[in-house]
């Protein structure tokens, strides 16, 4: 997350194509602000969480 759009386009540019696990990296710019930016702004808006599903039991004949 970078405050300055300058900082973030020198980063995406610098890491673009760099490789990670023996694949080049491909970066984009988020469509949307993050919740930390949107704080900063004022303009954050809570949204209401997913809900978890719950995880199935493993028996121990399964193990």
């Amino acid at each position: 997350i970078f405050k300055e759009i300058a900082s973030a386009t020198n980063a995406l540019r610098t890491m673009q194509g760099f490789p990670f696990y023996d694949k080049p990296m491909r970066i984009t710019y988020s469509k949307t602000d993050s919740d930390v930016i949107a704080k900063m702004k004022g303009t954050f808006k809570e949204r209401p969480k997913k809900p978890r599903l719950p995880k199935p039991v493993v028996s121990e004949e399964k193990r």
